[in-house]
């Protein structure tokens, strides 16, 4: 659907904002006046945000004051990429004036990936590096108000973590998963949600339009995930194993080569296990 408006639209430049959030006073006019003084400037944005929280089920809000984000270097697309493969973020979509010209260059959003504003930025920080002087500004300020709250995207984990499993394999295919996405990980196991997870990784390794090197990472992590936790000589952590390997048992096909692999594998990592028990005690 955005696509289609992105289409339709006739403008010279475009903008996003979700229809919960704010627009601060003069965002567009000061970032038009800065794209229409350079055009190679593709987009101008802030790099400040304005948090605004509902304060439970009152109709009052709490707005936390604005926070430098420190993500890039102002027409540094690699700073952009960067951030994008370490932080998996780089700046608000909202609130950021793009020329209309560019966005129709990198053909819009993905619409066969879960994720959308991580990919339109990708998308648009590679267009700037293969097309200098093609540059963009992301300022000392904020542009919007952003309002959280208990139904964001953001806060769905396992959805999240598909959509940088899609990331990965697409754009960053060449490099080992980030320590952001493994931290996400290790938080849904650690919160119980092993099962959706588990359908979620199962769904990938058996996908084969889905790169081999990217399934092979899949199951990598989860192997060390799993070494590390299970040699840690406490209950907590066993426990924790034993959720990995849950998933494990989701992945693979019973009887399959790869469950074969993997049962030696645990039970290596089982019999390490009680010979670090027995010489600790």
């Amino acid at each position: 659907n955005i696509n289609k408006m992105i289409a339709k639209a006739k403008g010279t430049y475009i903008i996003f904002i979700s229809c919960d959030d704010v627009l601060n006073k003069n965002a567009i006019s000061n970032a038009v006046n800065k794209l229409d003084a350079d055009d190679n400037l593709c987009f101008v944005g802030g790099g400040r945000v304005f948090f605004m929280y509902d304060d439970n089920n009152k109709k009052t809000k709490t707005i936390e004051e604005n926070k430098d984000l420190g993500y890039v270097n102002n027409g540094d697309p690699d700073a952009l990429l960067e951030s994008e493969y370490t932080k998996l973020h780089s700046f608000f979509m909202q609130g950021t004036v793009f020329r209309k010209k560019i966005v129709d260059a990198i053909g819009g959003f993905d619409e066969d990936m879960t994720g959308d504003d991580i990919v339109f930025r990708i998308k648009i920080a590679r267009y700037i590096k293969n097309n200098p002087p093609l540059t963009f500004e992301i300022g000392n300020f904020a542009t919007f108000l952003y309002r959280q709250h208990e139904t964001n995207l953001n806060r769905n984990t396992i959805r999240q973590i598909k959509t940088i499993f899609e990331v990965m394999e697409r754009y960053f295919d060449d490099r080992p998963f980030p320590g952001l996405l493994i931290d996400w990980i290790n938080g849904a196991i650690a919160g119980g949600k092993e099962k959706e997870l588990g359908d979620l990784i199962r769904t990938r390794m058996m996908d084969r339009n889905i790169s081999l090197v990217h399934r092979a990472r899949i199951a990598e992590t989860f192997f060390a995930l799993y070494s590390v936790a299970l040699i840690k000589v406490n209950s907590r952590t066993y426990r924790y194993a034993q959720r990995i390997r849950k998933i494990f048992r989701k992945i693979f096909p019973k009887g399959s080569l790869q469950t074969k692999i993997a049962r030696f594998f645990f039970n290596q990592l089982k019999k390490i296990r009680r010979f670090v028990v027995k010489h600790d005690t």
